[in-house]
Parts: structure tokens; sequence; C-alpha cells
């Protein structure tokens, strides 16, 4: 009896020894040299498909010093996971509230968390995961900081193994406006019934209707319905439809795929991909030559074999409108992509994963219908008396047209490709030549092969020629006049005026002047737009635009013209996201807004508060307001919010890259002066703030070469953090250190300091 109690008492104290033995070895370190520990678990591993699970994270934050909570307006924590189509991130962290504090240096609310704290943050397994196991790593990002220094946190993680398994659970939609981000002012409403929302799919598929990157198929499926119905009497209705399903199963097949497997920007990448639009474009080219008589396109024999009968060319014909319905979706993504972003997430917030493809499948109907129109058309030309010579002449003049659209899709893939062959004056010159090589046809003085020789030329289609005459001197008044403005058509289809053409960038870069003081100077480049409007304490006006983008250059060439006094009055960046090496970080920072291109931003200088946002418009009037709102929301911001607090004075110079300050030191042959700090960093703009404007410290500043290094975000954070690193072992910032000709350290110095120690510090570095 005695022993068996004995051993229940024993297996009671295992029971409850054991968990605390096993919690008490999860707390790591969260960097070297810090006794501030944290833990980190994974409530459960086994999830479904959708299905939403718990990450607790827990600190004991050593004495002196805090960690900055999820609700900071600073350096706020927050969870990522290191493969978000598995394991998605569920909104910020929870945990207590923390001490607020309003710090007047930052002008932010500060949330700080000292001893111990844990947090939760809920975490959902991807909806459309496949079943396997996945090894996941979820990192934790902030900074803790006492009054001296700060440290970022790199080293808080969790890597575990997911195991994916069973049915997927309903998405709520609460958790997936979590994720998109959607805002009242995106434009994207909530839809009050399955019906309502396939409506107003329909009409967005008639809005597409207006954009420019459709009005090229308009002629080409006339000319492909024409030649059809000069050769069948019968069967313009049946293949109609089929052009018309080719539309609308496209559209649904591309709901599908970014519904369920590829990423909301992927259909945009195939339809502004080199070999694709080459491909295009030569396909138009056959077309143009086979209306000229040249050859005539024809099913080949082996696949005619293997068609259902039903009439001469039948399974060739819907083939041809099929292939024709599916390139039609395939070349207008890239401009109806902003009208498709919004159906595709209308269609998340349902919750029903089907509505996206019936969403995308009804604005396709929308599409198809007055195609489908234009495609029955031909049957009533039939009709008309005397439909020999003008039909063949319609057919000549579509393949002019198809001719000029054949150089909008080798124009894309000489973009996509930079191979800068078809630039602005060359894609002019051949555009001109199709309009000249059009009027002499219409004149009569040349014909085609099925042309009938003693045919005369009609005052019909002599006023035809004369009108194409004036389109054709109208693009040489173009060519030779870049800076007037050009029908939207036209500014539409043809490549940006600098492509190819570096003498005409305006761009600027840091210590550069512009090459024109009256251009409208914009950058290329994120950060150096964002450090120069710090420098001049003026909003960042930002163009998310590409190289392929139709509406991105139509807004350029008919809207910003009329709003650039406006312009003016920011610092305006054009940041392209389908070409040149920063694409893929563009493509990163239009997400953090928007997935639609062209999609404009007004910022504030130090990039952290978003004053304006505009989706693509036409409207001059409607940009001019947009502009305005941003400017308006500028002035309410605090003059010390909207100014740097880490500004030099204008006699130093400050080199905001290691490879930059290098080279400035071995030209002037001085020490080089580096400041390691961080864009969260309370100390480090206090020291800029107070001690770096001393006089006696501006002074020991001029015998240095001065750097200032980003160790916390941006670009060449890494490089500038693994040099802290080499250099004192360890990431807290801020941290002064001065090297030699030769790249060695002979002075350095830790955290916030007293302006008497600074300057010793200056003085005995300046000694060496």
């Amino acid at each position: 009896m005695f022993g068996s109690c004995r051993r229940t008492i024993f297996f009671l104290a295992v029971a409850f020894l054991l968990p605390a033995v096993a919690f008490a070895q999860t707390w790591l370190p969260v960097d070297d040299g810090l006794e501030t520990r944290y833990t980190m678990g994974l409530e459960k591993s086994e999830l479904q498909p959708g299905e939403v699970t718990t990450v607790t994270v827990g600190f004991r934050v050593q004495d002196d010093w805090y960690i900055e909570g999820p609700t900071s307006e600073n350096a706020a924590l927050h969870v990522q996971s290191s493969n978000d189509a598995v394991l998605q991130i569920l909104g910020p962290p929870a945990g207590p509230a923390g001490t607020r504090v309003f710090d007047e240096l930052l002008e932010k609310h500060l949330v700080k968390h000292m001893g111990e704290v844990a947090f939760t943050q809920r975490v959902r397994a991807h909806p459309s995961v496949k079943a396997g196991k996945y090894d996941i790593t979820l990192q934790v990002e902030g900074q803790t900081c006492n009054k001296g220094s700060c440290r970022k946190l790199r080293k808080v993680m969790l890597q575990a193994s997911i195991v994916v398994a069973g049915d997927p659970i309903p998405v709520d939609p609460a958790d997936e406006a979590l994720l998109t981000g959607v805002e009242p002012d995106d434009g994207t409403e909530p839809v009050g019934s399955r019906m309502g929302f396939l409506l107003a799919c329909f009409l967005g598929g008639l809005a597409m209707l207006l954009l420019p990157c459709v009005w090229p198929m308009i002629p080409i499926t006339i000319s492909i319905f024409v030649k059809h119905s000069e050769e069948h009497e019968t069967g313009a209705l049946f293949y109609a439809l089929v052009y018309g399903f080719g539309i609308i199963a496209s559209f649904g097949l591309i709901g599908l795929a970014i519904g369920f497997w590829l990423p909301p920007s992927y259909a945009q990448s195939i339809a502004t991909s080199g070999p694709l639009n080459l491909f295009i474009g030569v396909l138009f080219v056959a077309f143009a030559l086979s209306f000229f008589g040249l050859f005539d396109l024809t099913v080949p024999n082996f696949i005619q074999r293997r068609m259902p009968s039903g009439g001469s060319g039948g399974g060739g014909m819907v083939i041809a409108s099929l292939l024709m319905g599916v390139l039609f979706t395939v070349t207008s993504f890239a401009c109806t992509a902003p009208i498709m972003g919004t159906i595709l997430v209308a269609g998340v917030s349902t919750g029903d994963k089907w509505m996206i493809p019936l969403g995308m499948a009804s604005s396709g109907a929308g599409v198809a219908i007055p195609f489908i129109a234009l495609a029955m058309f031909p049957t009533t030309l039939k009709r008309l008396p005397r439909a020999g010579g003008w039909m063949n002449t319609i057919k000549v003049v579509l393949g002019f047209v198809e001719m000029a659209a054949a150089l909008k899709f080798l124009s894309n893939a000489d973009l996509a490709w930079d191979l800068q062959i078809l630039t602005w004056p060359v894609f002019m010159c051949i555009w001109i030549a199709i309009m000249l090589g059009l009027t002499v046809y219409l004149f009569g003085w040349v014909r085609m092969p099925h042309d009938n020789p003693s045919e005369t030329v009609s005052p019909g289609r002599f006023s035809t020629g004369m009108l194409v005459a004036g389109m054709a001197l109208y693009l040489v008044f173009g060519l030779f006049h870049p800076e007037e403005p050009m029908p939207s058509v036209v500014a539409a289809m043809t490549p940006p005026h600098e492509y190819g053409r570096p003498h005409l960038k305006t761009q600027m870069s840091a210590g550069t002047e512009g090459q024109s003081s009256n251009a409208l100077v914009w950058y290329d480049d994120w950060d150096t737009a964002s450090a120069a409007a710090v420098k001049v304490n003026k909003p960042i006006f930002v163009d998310f635009t590409g190289v392929q983008c139709t509406n991105c250059r139509l807004v350029e060439k008919r809207v910003f013209p009329r709003v650039e006094p406006t312009l003016r009055k920011f610092v305006t960046v054009k940041l392209y996201t389908d070409y040149g090496p920063g694409k893929s970080r563009n493509i990163k920072l239009r997400d953090r807004y928007s997935r639609d291109l062209p999609y404009y931003v007004v910022l504030s200088p130090d990039t952290k508060t978003v004053l304006s946002r505009q989706r693509y418009t036409d409207s001059p009037k409607k940009f001019q307001a947009f502009l305005d709102k941003g400017l308006a929301a500028f002035e309410k911001l605090s003059p010390s919010s909207t100014a740097s607090v880490a500004t030099p004075q204008p006699e130093l110079v400050w080199h905001h890259s290691l490879a930059a300050a290098r080279d400035a030191q071995k030209r002037d042959t001085t020490a080089l002066f580096v400041a390691f700090g961080g864009k969260y960093c309370k100390p480090c703009k206090e020291m800029a703030k107070t001690v770096f404007k001393e006089s006696e410290v501006m002074r020991l500043f001029g015998q240095f070469t001065l750097a200032d290094l980003e160790t916390q975000e941006g670009e060449g954070m890494e490089e500038n953090l693994a040099l802290l690193e080499e250099v004192t072992g360890m990431s807290d910032v801020p941290y002064y250190a001065v090297f030699d000709n030769n790249g060695a350290v002979i002075a350095k110095l830790k955290g916030k300091q007293p302006v008497d120690t600074f300057v010793a510090f200056l003085k005995e570095a300046g000694a060496r």
C-alpha cells in the first residue's frame, strides 16, 4: 500500500516537473551579448487547409531594456512566415497593452514592454496548400532598446514542421481581409449576394471594352470573320459563339488559376512575356500577309483529317475562332488587370472560392457579347449589293491595320528583352510607312494579287485614302515634335519616349544636376527619391508603372502634362515593375499599397504616412483632386514630423552607401567616420538632432569623410550590418567608428553619448 502511494507521488511529481524543465529549456537569447531571452511555440502542427492555429512568443527582457510591442508606431513587433504559400500570418500579434508613451523626437507613440511578456500570433494554413509535410520558419521582427542604444531582433525565430492533411476549411472573410489589406478607399464594396456579385462582374467586363488595349482587337475580330463570310454563306453565328466561348472560358480559367494556384501577378507576367508577344506579333503579320493575298492560311492536312466533318473548313474555323478568343484575353490582360484585380478581391470576400472563376467568367461574358455581335457583322456585309471588289478592299485595309497592331506586340517583346531596337522613333517611322503604304493602295497606285486590274478607284475609296494620308502626315508631325500630346490610341501603343534613348532621361541621382532646369525631374530609385524628399522636405509622388503597361503611358502622356504644375510640388519617382534591375523590389513596394498597375501614391517625406492614393484614371480633374488631397494632408503634418532629424548641415556631405563613402575617402585621402544607425533607432536620432549639430562637432566632422549607414531597413542594410558586426561583434546602434585609408579601425564608440565625450572621441580619432 505504502509502495503504491510512493509510486503515485513519484509519477505526479514527474508529471508536474517535466513541463517546467522542458519550458525552461526553450528560453534562448534574442541576440549575442544580451541577457534578454525568448521562447516560441506552435499550438498545433497538424492542420487542414484553411485551418487557423496560434503561435506564442514570450520574452524575459533584461533590466533597463524594453521591447517595442505590436501596436508601437515606430518598430512594431511582427511575425513573418518563410513560406506564405503554406502558412499565412493573420494580422499583428496580440498581447498586453504595455506602456504607451508619446516620443516628441520621433513624433510617434511608442509601446514599451519590460520584464516578462508574452504575445500570440494567429496563423493559417493556406486554403489551397496541398497535403504534405513542410518545414517553416517563423521570424519575429522588431527591436529592443535601452536609453543609449537599440538592437534589431534578428534571431527570434521558430523552425517547425507543418503537416497539412484533410479537407479544406471554409475561409473566414475577416481573416481574408487581414491578408488582402482591402481598404474602403480602394473602391471595393462588399458583395451583398452571389447574383449581385456576378452582375457587378458582368458590368466590369463591359467596362473593360473602354480600355485602349482592347481597341486593336476590334478590327482584327472583324477581319477574321470578313474572310470567313466571303468564303461561306452560313455558320457565322456558330463561329461567333465559339469566339465568345473562347473569351469566357479563358477568363474563367484565369480566375481558376489565380484563385487556386498562382500568385495574383502571374497572369499579368505571362501577358507581358517576350516569347508570347513575339509569337502573337508574328501571328498577326502572317494574318496580314494572308489578307494581302500573298498566301492562304489553312489548317494542316494531318489536323484536318482528324476534324469532324461538317463542311469545308468548319473544324479549322472552330479552332481559329477559339484561338482568337483566347488570344484576346491574354493580350488584353496587361491593362485590364486593375478591373480583374478588383473582381478577384471581391470574389475572395464572398468566402466561396468558386466565386472567383465564376466572377471572372461573368466578366468575360460582358467582354464577349459585343465581340460576338461584331463577329456576326460580316453576314450583313455579305448581303450588301456588289460585295466582291469592296470586300477585298476591306480585307487589304484590315491587313494594314493588323500590321500596325502586330508592331505593338513586337514592341512588347523588344521591351521585355530590352533589345532597344523598336525605340519610339523607329516605331513611329514604321507606322508612318504602313500608313503611306495603305494610302498608296487606296489611291489605286498598287494592286494586290486578288484585286481586279480593271477596277477603278471609287470616290469613297479615294476619300478614305486622303484621310489615311492625313493621318500619316499627323504622325510625321508627331515624330518631329514629340513634346506635343498624341491621341490616346497612339500614346497607348507606342513604346516610352525615353526607351533606348538615355539622353532623353531627366532622372537624377544624388550629387548630379538635371539636364534641364525646366524639365520635371523623375527619380527611378526608391532610396534616392526618399533621401531627396527628406532633404528638401517635400511629399513623395510615386508612380508605379511599367514599360508594357498601356494605361500607364496613357496617364503619363495625357494626364501628367495637365497636372505638371502640381507635380512640381512633389519629389517624383517612377518605379517600373516590369523592367530594369529593380523591378522585383518595385513590385514588393507596390504590393504594400495595391496590386493595380498603374497605381499612384503620395507619401510623407519619411515614407511612413500614406497621404493619398489613386488607381488608373484618364481624368485630369480627378487626378488633380488626388494630388490636392495629398498636399492638403502634407500641410496638416507638424513641421517636426516632416523634417529630417538627421539632416546634416549644408557644408557637410554625408554618404549613405559604403562603396560611395570609400570612393570619396580615397579621393579626399581622409579618415572615414561611419555612423551606424537605424531607421527606428531613437538614440540614433537623438544624437543626430542634438550632438551632431553642435558647432564643435561639426567643425571636427570637417576633417573626415562622412558616412551614415542604415542597419535596420533598406538597400545595403545587410552589407552595413555585416560591417558593424565585423567591427564590434554585435549589432547595437548607434555605433561610431573611424577607419584609416587602409580600412583599419582606428577609433570606435558605442551608444548615445554626451557632447563632451563625443568631441573627445573625434579629437582622438583625428589625431591618429
